[in-house]
């Protein structure tokens, strides 16, 4: 299995495709199409998500039990 590689934009060296951040400066890598690219998240949408998730769990306690 050949391991894809990509260019960091901050330091410009090359860092394995499915990581999220460059292993040399800790930079942010541009969106990958490795393994791991459906799991970032901003911190908005982690906020978000988890607001819906309280909202849903109480309506449910609420309205159904």
């Amino acid at each position: 299995m050949m391991e894809e590689f990509q260019k960091c934009p901050n330091c410009g060296k090359k860092s394995p495709e499915e990581n999220l951040r460059c292993i040399y400066c800790s930079e942010m890598l541009p969106s990958s199409s490795g393994v791991l690219a459906s799991f970032r998240f901003g911190r908005g949408r982690v906020l978000f998500l988890l607001i819906g998730l309280l909202v849903l769990s109480w309506f449910v306690r609420r309205y159904l039990f």
